[in-house]
């Protein structure tokens, strides 16, 4: 009977250690553009896509993500929601969808050459005319329905997981540490994102340096937030770092002057 407990007990732990090492992000595409392939259905006018939003599961230690889903939005054409992908090679996933709009099965590819943040994407959507029974995913062929492109934007939830202050310039400067490492949209920063509220300044977003390698950027766990008084390069000054855990470690990022991350984010 120990025995036995101590087996499942091991299983337990070994499911909710994979659970924990497993992120589901969520992204969308930017600066899209649609229109109709070689088929003009009436009725069916695929320009102008409101939206297209994938579901990527990652597993850490796995360099390869799973493509979970993909929705299509489109003002004069119902939704198409894809779902079961395969990969096909290392830049193209498949998948067959019966049923969409007034057909029996249409096959719609995706190309993209890594699922990450601004990774360009080509999606095509074929109408079924000719398959195999062996293989259909890979052997279905037909004509193009649909074609979109943009490029992939991040648009996972997150959430606050500390807050601290500091005073600079005789004006208080709120922080909110994020659970997510992030990117800037407008300038090549990247890292710990914190959101800055500094009296008579506004809003703005800072990127902390994180030491860590890009391929383990989803699975940093932001725990704290450290404002502390300190030498800097302009003597004392408020110095910024994050406290995380990563594969299982906690860490904490090196110093970094606030001042100099408010320059960056307000450009005084």
């Amino acid at each position: 009977m120990k025995l036995i407990f101590s087996s499942v007990c091991t299983f337990l732990l070994v499911l909710l250690a994979a659970s924990t090492n497993a992120k589901t992000l969520k992204y969308e595409l930017q600066d899209m553009f649609s229109h109709n392939g070689e088929i003009n259905y009436p009725g069916l006018d695929f320009h102008n896509a409101q939206s297209a939003t994938l579901t990527v599961e990652k597993l850490e230690g796995n360099p390869t993500p799973e493509l979970v889903s993909l929705d299509l939005v489109f003002p004069e054409a119902a939704t198409l929601k894809v779902r079961g992908f395969v990969r096909q090679g290392p830049d193209t996933y498949r998948a067959l969808v019966p049923g969409a709009w007034i057909f029996r099965e249409v096959l719609v590819q995706l190309q993209i050459p890594e699922l990450s943040v601004g990774a360009p994407v080509q999606i095509m959507v074929k109408v079924v005319e000719g398959t195999s029974y062996l293989n259909p995913i890979v052997n279905s062929i037909g004509p193009d329905l649909l074609i979109a492109h943009g490029m992939l934007k991040d648009i996972t939830p997150s959430k606050v997981v500390d807050t601290g202050f500091a005073m600079v310039e005789g004006k208080r400067v709120n922080l909110s540490l994020k659970d997510r490492l992030g990117f800037s949209e407008t300038s090549p920063q990247f890292g710990f994102t914190i959101d800055a509220l500094w009296l008579g300044n506004g809003q703005k977003i800072l990127y902390l340096h994180a030491p860590i390698p890009f391929e383990e950027f989803d699975f940093v766990e932001p725990i704290a937030l450290l404002v502390e008084a300190m030498n800097g390069p302009n003597g004392i000054e408020n110095m910024v770092s994050v406290k995380y855990i990563l594969a299982g470690e906690e860490q904490v990022s090196p110093p970094f002057p606030l001042a100099e991350l408010l320059n960056q984010a307000y450009g005084q």
